[in-house]
């Protein structure tokens, strides 16, 4: 769910529950929700920030040093079990409790409670910095000109790994790399979290759950770069 959609259903409901996974948190009245907020972890929900060698140099989208990490969770609402289907043997079980269940999310910490990054399979991560992808490109689709759009790595001439936005266009008038840079830096990103390469590709293929299939984009944007 996009930014914007999340705000008018803070707007209409008092609490609003959202479901990551085996995670879940809580956003109500009074909360301004940031891209890629997930709010205070509901009641029982034991979250755990553990490091990660991509997240040590990690900032905010305005520059700021940030406690970040790979999400752990514990308590009640964790499922029973994670079952290999092919084996038919579980790879995770819930023992008493008391057991963390590592999520593969990539988040970070702030006064409103934790804020997503990406998936650790879909990372951006550029020179060892983590890129706060999510967010950029939740502020990339406020742009007129942009109906989609996703942050991805893509390799320079240099052979140097460098951020790129993947866009698809609104219409045929197609914003410049230079328009979408001035746009991110009004939405407060710093300077060095902006794409260096602009990919414009009619449509951004999502998988079945409707994510960003990002491997897909990263093929179609290197071909044409």
């Amino acid at each position: 769910m996009g930014a914007a959609e999340m705000d008018r259903w803070v707007d209409r409901c008092a609490v609003v529950l959202r479901s990551l996974g085996v995670a879940g948190s809580t956003t109500g009245p009074g909360d301004t929700p940031r891209p890629g907020a997930m709010g205070r972890p509901v009641d029982g929900l034991r979250p755990r920030v553990r490091p990660h060698r991509t997240t040590r140099n990690l900032r905010t989208p305005d520059g700021e040093p940030a406690t970040a990490g790979e999400l752990d969770t514990q308590g009640p609402q964790l499922c029973l079990a994670i079952l290999d289907r092919e084996q038919d043997r579980p790879v995770w079980q819930h023992g008493d409790g008391h057991r963390w269940y590592s999520t593969g999310d990539f988040v970070y910490e702030n006064p409103d409670g934790l804020t997503y990054l990406s998936r650790d399979a879909d990372r951006v991560s550029i020179n060892g910095v983590m890129l706060p992808a999510l967010a950029m490109e939740d502020a990339l689709r406020t742009h007129c000109g942009v109906r989609d759009a996703a942050v991805i790595g893509v390799e320079h001439t240099n052979g140097e790994l460098v951020a790129c936005a993947a866009i698809a266009p609104q219409s045929d008038r197609i914003p410049t790399l230079q328009d979408l840079c001035d746009h991110l830096c009004r939405h407060g990103f710093a300077s060095d979290f902006l794409p260096r390469r602009l990919a414009v590709l009619p449509d951004l293929p999502r998988t079945s759950l409707g994510k960003l299939d990002r491997r897909h984009i990263r093929h179609s944007a290197n071909s044409i770069l």
